[in-house]
């Protein structure tokens, strides 16, 4: 689904996943019904419809058994009833009603002493809390729920609870505790039979997906569907599929992925319901379409449109047009999608769903665009807005900003009118953010709607082009400012995504990070078509509210001004450089990207490639370079000198220091092996990296490490135990031993101050010897061990260092972890890395970098890749003697560099180490 609209998987089959989800994976009621005519025939009319999303007639014939058995005074049958009232309810989108009927269910429950059925109504409960955005609630229910499991002896049950509970713990990103729930329910799961075990193992996998460990989710999915077959649950079988499909096209399994989201619809087809096998068809055209299978997804769109018009599902009509239409767009048929689009748009419209009729208008407005029709478009963008303001959604303000910015400024060449509508994107752009928070979805539009970080460089260009026409200070400074508001962005989004915060103490970190886990789900499930009016603003109540309590939490922190972005300009920075220093600052952008150079003298902003090109030409040079293969490096450098430093040649001119902001794939970019006709660049320059320019000024004026008493403690990690992070890791091609030369390594850093100033901490040691130790003491800390730079989208699998040790859950000291160290150093060194010779994408470094930062850190080492055993031991040998002389950081650096490229030439053997941060700290 890589680059399509978060449309796809959310709204087209809402049908699908809500009867889906409305009897969960538990065995439910219907296992337990009491025997009797009526009692079975008032139950099993209302389930049947359910099965079959038919949900109004499920309710009449809920409601009317439901009359039937108070009259009769059976509480039991009745609350049976209650809890499938309540699933039903759930399944149309009103939470809150669900609330309030299984709490009616769980007090009769709790008459007739029924501890299975108050089971069964605290996962429902649960379920509807979750739906409703109540976190706290819903982990409370679902304790009860293994609570009356455990006393009712059923695995079943508990084993859902359980499941529940690590969904929970995923939102809150607390992945050890997701990971040891879902472990749990497995164990359970292995324990049972028939459809139960399916739908257990069903949902294992489907966890397990959503934190990208393909390796263990594909076998629990493939399970469960069996299972579910083999016991005739078409209906989980159906979900299961799809699921599975999805999971194997992300896995690039793509003949056996469409292959079982054929099947899905098959299954679902076999239910006897035209809804379920649209939805799903829809669903599986959605998957099909984003993996670039135009006409498999075409064969499934046309199942899907035929069946809705048959039962008459405007609403599924209407977003099967979406789809469709945004398929169309894609292709580039542009009039075949604006019929379409405008069907959908005036449907939703009329049946209430404003979200989804703004998605409708602002793809409208991007066909019209295509096809010049700019007072269309912006027609259409406005209707977009207001729809954005009636739902309170700034992503798709965000959006429609971008698309009015774009064409306001290409197809009627208003650069200011443009600028404003570019400044309400970056606007959206910092409701969305709050803090620390997400952007939900890649956006619909490509390259026009563009990317986050888009918004942030069309401001960028525009500025700078006002600086070159003009001539004013003033446009050259919100250029700048505009980057460093969007490298802060960045710094949240990064921090976030690996669970981390900036609070102060256990406590607050425990909460601020609860709390933006929940912000990010309500966030995304106010963007889902189908919710009840009063649920809606329940859940933007509660958003508003988790808001303002993490924001409150993050304040306190002593650290939260140091991840904002401050005022920089250009006046500023010149004043603080000498003479023989400049900067260079990196904006990359989808059709080209910018670069600011800060000297004393001057200022000044030149264009470059687009990121794609630069990034092609980063990943050229790094596979030629760990290959060893000569030429092709030297070719691939010579084109990164062109187009990254040609341009501020003159700013350069005379420089002997040098200090690189880079952005996206140049964090990859060793700039002291670029070579020019003078040659290598480190050969002439200290060069320094950092995540920002307010950063570099905040380190560089901030005093770090002069309160310790010792040198060094220098830690040489060990491999970490076998932990399902761990093992994931390893699945994808991670050797986490840690390198042979890291115990020598840890005594060439020692030797240099005396062993008597340091302490050494063997192999083994680990984590539990970095978390012991008093790091207040210590200058510089060295850790000999590998950092993880793993290019993956699971929150759980975050950039880490793999210390091993035996405290913490997997041997891998996290982003989050780091975060919350105190590390008020000088330096902080990493002595080796994983990472695949295709890394193209450079967020791991600047992840931790941002990291080490923030927890205190003056510098950081670290290398690029992995340097060769006997150039790795010259380096830390020249290196540490440097720091033992007095020199700063950055020029031992750029020392113990020269000395290594004497005995080793090759930039993969002089190379591999930059330094992020203050260059003057010793």
């Amino acid at each position: 689904m890589t680059g399509r609209t978060h449309i796809r998987c959310r709204g087209a089959a809402v049908a699908l996943v809500a009867a889906l989800v409305a009897t969960g994976p538990s065995c439910g009621p219907r296992a337990r019904t009491p025997a009797g005519p009526a009692r079975l025939r008032g139950l099993e009319q209302g389930s049947q419809a359910l099965d079959r999303a038919r949900f109004a007639e499920a309710e009449r014939a809920f409601r009317e058994a439901l009359q039937v058995y108070r009259k009769r005074g059976d509480a039991g049958a009745t609350a049976a009833t209650l809890t499938w009232l309540a699933r039903t309810a759930r399944a149309q989108g009103r939470p809150i009603l669900a609330v309030a009927l299984t709490k009616e269910a769980l007090a009769l429950y709790a008459q007739v002493d029924d501890k299975a059925g108050a089971a069964d109504a605290h996962s429902e409960l649960a379920h509807a809390s979750l739906e409703a955005a109540d976190f706290g609630e819903a982990r409370e229910e679902f304790l009860w729920a293994v609570a009356n499991s455990r006393a009712a002896r059923d695995p079943s049950r508990e084993a859902v609870a359980r499941l529940g509970l690590a969904r929970i713990s995923v939102v809150h990103g607390a992945y050890g505790e997701a990971l040891s729930e879902i472990g749990r329910a497995e164990k359970l799961g292995a324990a049972l039979g028939g459809a139960a075990a399916g739908r257990v193992f069903a949902e294992v996998g489907a966890l397990r997906g959503e934190l990208y460990d393909f390796a263990a989710a594909l076998p629990a999915l493939e399970r469960g569907t069996r299972d579910l077959l083999a016991a005739g649950d078409r209906r989980g079988a159906a979900a299961a599929l799809l699921t599975l499909g999805r999971l194997q096209l992300e896995a690039r399994l793509r003949d056996t992925g469409r292959e079982n989201l054929r099947r899905s619809v098959d299954v679902a087809s076999g239910l006897g319901s035209s809804q379920l096998a649209a939805a799903a068809a829809h669903e599986a055209g959605d998957i099909l379409a984003g993996d670039g299978d135009e006409v498999g997804a075409r064969e499934l769109y046309e199942i899907a449109e035929r069946v809705y018009a048959e039962v008459g599902d405007r609403d599924g009509a209407g977003r099967l047009d979406l789809s469709r239409a945004l398929a169309e767009l894609q292709r580039g048929d542009y009039r075949a999608a604006v019929p379409r689009l405008e069907r959908a748009a005036a449907t939703l419209e009329v049946l209430g769903e404003r979200y989804g009729a703004g998605e409708a208008r602002v793809l409208l407005a991007r066909a019209r665009v295509q096809l010049k029709d700019a007072a269309g478009a912006a027609g259409e963008l406005q209707r977009a807005l207001d729809h954005a303001a009636e739902t309170s959604a700034p992503e798709l303000a965000w959006r429609a900003y971008m698309l009015l910015g774009h064409l306001t400024e290409t197809l009627m060449d208003r650069e200011a009118e443009a600028a404003r509508f570019y400044e309400g994107a970056v606007q959206a752009l910092e409701t969305m953010r709050a803090g620390i928070d997400f952007v939900a979805g890649s956006g619909a539009g490509g390259r026009v709607a563009g990317v986050p970080d888009d918004a942030y460089y069309r401001m960028t260009r525009l500025r700078i082009r006002v600086h070159r026409r003009s001539g004013e200070a003033r446009a050259l400074d919100q250029a700048i400012l505009v980057t460093e508001q969007a490298r802060s962005r960045s710094t949240f989004d990064l921090l976030a995504r690996a669970g981390a915060t900036l609070a102060d103490s256990p406590e607050q970190r425990k909460r601020a990070r609860a709390l933006a886990g929940e912000e990010r789900a309500i966030a995304l499930g106010l963007t889902r078509p189908g919710i009840a009016a009063d649920t809606r603003r329940s859940m933007r109540t509660k958003l508003e509210r988790i808001r303002a309590a993490r924001a409150a939490e993050e304040q306190q922190a002593m650290r939260f001004a140091a991840a904002q972005a401050e005022p920089v300009t250009a006046a500023v920075v010149r004043r603080v450089l000498h003479a023989d220093e400049a900067v260079l600052s990196y904006f990359l952008g989808p059709d080209g990207s910018t670069l600011v150079t800060l000297t004393r003298e001057e200022a000044r902003a030149y264009d470059l490639p687009s990121r794609d090109a630069l990034e092609r030409l980063t990943l050229a040079w790094r596979r030629a370079a760990l290959k060893g293969d000569a030429g092709r490096t030297q070719a691939a450098a010579a084109d990164l000198t062109r187009l990254l430093l040609a341009p501020a040649r003159d700013a350069l001119h005379g420089k002997k220091r040098l200090v690189v902001v880079p952005h996206g794939p140049l964090w990859l970019v060793p700039f002291a092996a670029l070579a020019d006709p003078a040659g290598f660049l480190g050969a002439r320059m200290v060069i320094t990296h950092a995540p920002s320019i307010s950063a570099w000024l905040r380190a560089r004026e901030t005093p770090h490490g002069g309160q310790a008493r010792r040198e060094l403690l220098a830690i040489a990690g060990s491999k970490p135990r076998a932990t399902p992070a761990a093992e994931a890791l390893t699945v994808r091609g991670f050797k986490l031993g840690t390198p042979p030369r890291s115990a020598r390594e840890v005594y060439v850093a020692a030797a240099a101050f005396g062993v008597d100033r340091c302490t050494v901490l063997a192999a083994g040691a680990g984590e539990e010897g970095l978390l012991r130790a008093n790091l207040q003491e210590y200058r510089r800390l060295h850790l000999a061990a590998p950092v993880i730079c793993a290019e993956t989208r699971s929150p759980a699998m975050q950039p880490a260092i793999a210390l091993g040790g035996v405290i913490g859950a997997d041997g891998l000291l996290q982003l989050r972890e780091i975060v919350a160290l105190s590390l008020p150093m000088s330096v902080v060194a990493i002595g080796a890395i994983e990472a695949p010779a295709d890394l193209a994408d450079g967020s791991s470094f600047e992840a931790l970098a941002h990291a080490f930062r923030l927890a205190g850190a003056g510098a950081l080492i670290m290398p690029l890749w992995e340097p060769d055993d006997v150039a790795a031991a010259a380096f830390w040998t020249a290196f540490y003697r440097g720091l033992h002389r007095g020199q700063g950081a950055a020029d031992a650096l750029a020392g113990a560099q020269r000395e290594v490229a004497r005995k080793h030439p090759q930039p993969r053997s002089f190379a591999p180490f930059v330094l992020i941060g203050a260059e003057g700290t010793r």
